[in-house]
């Protein structure tokens, strides 16, 4: 019984490989494991549908209001939320934009058409 063990449970013999060898190839290897996952987690990425300046539709008329007065009106019936200076707003004041149903893409295009800097 105590040969037995002996045999199977014993300190195991000085490894042939030395351990800082051994450290660096278990760094390496989890490095490029690493690397694997995420080069294969971007395998697994699609193509998804969102919706699109084209696809939302707005019911919007302004006349004789401000540029920033326009984007607020677009903001409170869509999810889009604008990025701008309010510099760049400050000479837009007089904005006339006909009342009607249209795409939010064809309601900032047709605003370019009206909107004069004073």
């Amino acid at each position: 019984m105590k040969f037995l063990l002996l045999k199977f449970f014993s300190v195991p013999k000085k490894s042939a490989i030395p351990l800082t060898i051994l450290l660096r190839i278990m760094r390496y290897t989890s490095i490029t494991l690493t690397v694997l996952l995420i080069c294969c987690n971007m395998l697994l990425a699609r193509v998804t549908n969102g919706q699109t300046i084209r696809d939302i539709s707005i019911i919007m008329g302004v006349k004789n209001q401000s540029l920033k007065y326009a984007i607020k009106q677009i903001e409170k019936q869509t999810d889009f939320r604008f990025a701008y200076k309010n510099d760049q707003l400050k000479a837009y004041n007089d904005v006339t934009l006909p009342a009607g149903n249209r795409t939010v893409e064809e309601g900032c295009s047709y605003s370019e058409a009206f909107i004069r800097p004073n």
